[in-house]
């Protein structure tokens, strides 16, 4: 097995261990006990297998173990909280997900911001608000309405499925940034889910985004979420759609022409 895929199989490992011993172990203070012996050993343990990778390889492991409480949370409080349940295990698959993309196919440029848990400022704004929004509803509110909740994880679903199929479609052609320079291995992808969407991971995000805040019922999040995606995906798209243009010519001419982006009325604003 290739190391890299080897990384990323341990951290699912850590994941499911972390969420085992808790789950046998309901006591609060064995389950202290546990959670900081977990986090003690990979942290300390981690290095002395991949060195090349120092203190990085430290930090990712022993996020899997706050990965693996975070899915033990959402385990205990699925029957009162299912909206924030869902919210809690979305969020940790997406953020595996980030990591998938640079372990199988950057190996490189492993390290913990591959998590893109820091993805910036406004992504934590974002998060903090609409978490925020849930509990307090719920202090009023009953946020129980099992349609929308499914309507959201079916929402989510479709997301995860699209970004991770573009990592998994587009391999070391993927970036995280708008490149302004072509690589030596930057291809045009038109295979996978790009026959679908010619921006698949934006398109991905842009449903999940909104598919959380359907599964949190949070009303203001989802009606404030959508001009901020909006604005960043304007932006983001006409930036990164001027260098493929520059990048593969007419070729991307045809493949846009043919493809859209699916984020609805995004090709509207383009043109403007």
């Amino acid at each position: 097995m290739l190391i890299n895929k080897e990384i990323y199989l341990i951290q699912w490992i850590i994941i499911v261990l972390t969420l085992t011993l808790l789950l046998l172990f309901d006591n609060v203070l064995i389950q202290i006990l546990i959670l900081g012996s977990l986090f003690s050993l990979t942290w300390k343990i981690s290095p002395k297998f991949y060195p090349q990778l120092g203190i990085e390889i430290s930090k990712i492991n022993a996020t899997c173990v706050v990965f693996g409480f975070l899915v033990y949370i959402a385990w205990v409080i699925k029957e009162n909280y299912i909206g924030f349940s869902i919210f809690l295990l979305n969020q940790v698959l997406f953020h595996m997900g980030e990591m998938l993309h640079v372990a199988f196919y950057k190996f490189n440029l492993l390290k913990w911001g591959s998590y893109l848990i820091n993805h910036s400022f406004g992504y934590n704004i974002a998060i903090a608000f609409s978490v925020s929004e849930y509990f307090a509803e719920s202090y009023f509110f009953q946020k129980d309405h099992s349609l929308f909740i499914l309507i959201g994880l079916l929402m989510t679903f479709v997301g995860h499925s699209f970004r991770i199929g573009a990592f998994i479609s587009a391999k070391q052609s993927f970036h995280h940034q708008v490149q302004s320079k072509k690589a030596s291995d930057h291809v045009l992808i038109t295979t996978g889910v790009y026959k679908i969407s010619r921006h698949p991971s934006y398109f991905g995000f842009f449903i999940y985004s909104l598919g959380q805040q359907i599964v949190l019922l949070n009303p203001i999040a989802f009606i404030a979420y959508i001009p901020v995606l909006y604005k960043f995906f304007i932006s983001r798209i006409y930036l990164e759609e001027y260098y493929l243009h520059q990048f593969f010519g007419y070729a991307y001419q045809e493949y846009s022409a043919n493809t859209p982006i699916l984020i609805p009325f995004i090709e509207y604003f383009l043109r403007f």
